[in-house]
């Protein structure tokens, strides 16, 4: 059951259908699971729907709504939203966000007379018949035939067109067009190109007089399209009552956002925390932290989970599953963690319940903590979507069966099958968790794990892998406020680097929280942490401990051990981050330990520890056999002054 806020691209997608602009014959790029296909989508239906009901210009009146509409949209999204099951989400949302904001801009364009002629239409449209319109066809055709009569009557009037030929001109046209409009469907503009054409013989000998009166009704046109939509979209229940103070918000919302236009001052942040509030109170949300709490209380913490579980249509379920993960970290290796997939893999194998518990004994604690994982979504999946579901979740197991029977690096192979195959599970879950509940910030910590694990154990992942995961993270999250601006050292100087939620700024960011996470919830996080640096470490270890096992390293040794140990690798990939080349990530190594929360971890990364230990001519050295150009460039650089590397 989906019962949500509807998301930003869905609100932009939805205006778009219904509005009939997706007649439009300008090229539509087609929908898709990357973040960059649907903003590109997004932003060509905005450019389509801003020509065609402002001219294509930034407008003083719908720019201002729009762009409160995505702030709003900003705010909630790292809000965690679950409405009662009997209150209907979107359309609260809609009288209770959206609404406000367009009778605000219909009484802007009356009282000072702005904006585009589709938008004063619909001002006046509004003015004359309120909400009344919504979800009635019938009057809503009405509607449309006798105010583009008025308004067509002024337009002749004051073209100078002769009242005779104005009046037999202007019926001739309406009835023609009556014709065309349905209960369920607006005539496109091909359709209304004769009527249009009539009209503009009729009108008489003046062309210029005529052509004005043809482009000002094309207008008229395109705000009756949106009136006609109106009119089709029902509404689930009767329009609710809005608290005083939620008029007063969006009146501030709104003035502030004019003003922005002129000034370029965001709205302020406490506005939209009380629009969250009264938000809040009207969908009836419930905090399940709250609810657990309480409910534990009353029949303690056993029973409350269950509660929890089965709340409201189960939409606590992703705040379950991320707080099994918290305990997980806590209490370490808990076979009763995994008791699904035992209770799964007895039944799929010839193999008892002690030996499966042996070898969820025997598993490296990060990858144990995934298996915990994936066992608590199967219990998750079959009380959400059922026994089908479940079973196709649960067939994963079988590469645990496979490992099971087999040995060294065919066991390995098994155990990393396994895993991607698990993660997949689970990045399902949290694709469907988002699309029928507004998590917020619950789905941006789930997605820090999955993004982790995705990098921990798939590291063939196909270049767009990690599309939907971005889509939910830009959903979630407003990328103006997650800038970690980060200082580091380096063999050329001091610097900074802002990190941002784009390119590999993005992957960075999502394994700097999972690792964040990691240490605040557990004792010993060591074997859980995400390591991209781990290849590059291993490598430096290995040299320089060859390079100082005679003594004290001399330049000749290290020469020696560090050609030896990158060979030719030295010009490949060493971290998938950006693809980036041994000498980048080590000249950049302060940078990247403390983007990724591993300056403090020593004992994961010994080799980078070793190297940074080095005496200064020593690393330079080491620097300057992995890349001499760029070694060089640097130095040039350094010499002159340059601010960036």
């Amino acid at each position: 059951m989906i019962n949500r806020v509807p998301k930003f691209h869905e609100v932009i997608e939805l205006f778009y259908e219904r509005g009939l602009f997706k007649r439009s014959k300008d090229p539509l790029p087609q929908r898709g699971q990357s973040l960059e296909q649907r903003e590109k989508r997004q932003q060509a239906m905005l450019e389509t729907v801003t020509r065609r009901m402002v001219g294509g210009a930034d407008d003083p009146l719908l720019t201002p709504v729009l762009g409160n509409l995505r702030e709003i949209h900003k705010h909630l999204g790292f809000v965690a939203l679950f409405p009662d099951k009997d209150v209907c989400a979107t359309h609260m949302y809609f009288w209770m966000i959206v609404w406000p904001q367009l009778e605000l801009m219909f009484e802007d364009a009356l009282e000072n007379e702005q904006g585009s002629i589709p938008l004063r239409y619909l001002a006046r449209c509004h003015q004359r018949d309120g909400d009344r319109l919504f979800g009635d066809p019938v009057a809503t055709r009405e509607a449309i035939l006798g105010s583009l009569e008025a308004s067509l009557m002024q337009v002749m009037e004051e073209s100078g067109i002769r009242q005779e030929t104005a009046h037999a001109a202007g019926s001739q046209f309406l009835r023609q067009l009556g014709r065309l409009i349905r209960h369920d469907s607006f005539p496109g503009r091909t359709s209304v190109d004769g009527p249009l054409k009539e009209l503009e013989l009729t009108l008489g000998r003046s062309l210029e007089k005529a052509k004005a009166v043809i482009q000002h009704l094309e207008q008229l046109l395109e705000g009756a399209k949106v009136l006609h939509a109106a009119g089709r979209w029902s509404q689930p229940e009767p329009r609710p009552v809005l608290p005083d103070e939620l008029q007063e918000i969006h009146r501030n919302l709104y003035q502030q956002a004019r003003g922005a236009a002129a000034f370029g001052a965001r709205s302020s942040s406490p506005l939209f925390d009380r629009l969250e509030s009264i938000f809040k109170e009207q969908i009836r949300h419930v905090e399940p932290g709250d609810f657990l709490s309480q409910k534990a209380q009353q029949v303690g913490r056993s029973e409350a989970t269950r509660h929890l579980i089965r709340h409201n249509v189960r939409q606590f379920h992703a705040y379950v599953l991320l707080e099994q993960i918290k305990c997980d970290l806590d209490v370490g290796r808990r076979m009763s963690r995994v008791n699904t997939s035992v209770l799964e893999l007895v039944a799929k194998s010839d193999l008892d319940r002690e030996h499966w518990l042996a070898f969820f004994q025997d598993m490296p604690l990060s990858l144990f903590l995934l298996n915990a994982i994936f066992s608590s979504s199967l219990t998750l999946v079959r009380q959400q979507f059922g026994e089908k579901k479940f079973l196709e979740a649960a067939s994963t197991l079988e590469r645990l069966v496979e490992a099971a029977v087999t040995e060294g690096q065919q066991r390995e192979q098994r155990l990393a099958d396994a895993a991607r195959e698990q993660i997949n599970v689970l990045q399902a879950l949290l694709n469907t968790y988002h699309a029928q509940h507004h998590l917020g910030w619950l789905a941006t910590e789930l997605l820090t794990f999955v993004y982790a694990f995705k990098y921990k154990y798939d590291p063939g992942g196909q270049p767009h892998a990690t599309d939907k995961l971005e889509a939910i993270l830009d959903d979630c999250v407003d990328k103006r406020g997650i800038r970690h601006l980060v200082d580091y050292e380096t063999l050329f100087g001091h610097y900074q680097r802002e990190l941002m939620l784009e390119g590999t700024g993005v992957a960075l960011i999502m394994i700097h929280q999972y690792n964040r996470y990691v240490v605040a919830h557990c004792e010993y996080p060591l074997e859980y942490l995400c390591n991209p640096l781990q290849r590059l470490s291993e490598i430096l270890q290995r040299a320089l401990s060859a390079a100082s096992a005679e003594g004290e390293i001399t330049s000749a040794t290290l020469k020696r051990c560090i050609n030896a140990e990158f060979g030719t690798g030295k010009d490949k990939s060493i971290m998938r981050i950006g693809g980036l080349r041994p000498y980048e990530c080590l000249r950049d190594v302060g940078f990247y330990l403390s983007a990724l929360h591993l300056e403090r971890q020593r004992a994961l990364n010994p080799g980078l520890f070793l190297y940074l230990a080095l005496p200064d001519a020593l690393q330079h050295q080491v620097l300057q056999l992995l890349s001499p150009a760029r070694y060089a460039e640097d130095l040039r650089r350094q010499h002159s002054q340059s601010p960036e590397l």
